[in-house]
């Protein structure tokens, strides 16, 4: 990735991260796992395939969609 790609990512996700914190709670357990690494590993996260950021968490693919759409 380049810099400014890396630059952009706190930008994409300055109003997503928000959102993420307050609807923490009302998650179910695999889709808080989810949340939380998006919210400590942010720049990882949007970066990941489905499939592996699933893999890296230790949930289904569905539960990373399901935590992302929530």
């Amino acid at each position: 990735a380049t810099v400014a790609d890396q630059q952009s990512v706190p930008a994409m996700l300055s109003g997503a991260l928000p959102r993420i914190r307050a609807r923490l709670p009302t998650l179910a357990a695999a889709e808080q796992r989810v949340a939380r690494f998006l919210i400590e590993e942010p720049a990882e996260g949007v970066r990941l395939p489905v499939k592996q950021l699933a893999a890296r968490i230790g949930v289904s693919d569905a539960t990373v969609i399901r935590a992302v759409q929530a």
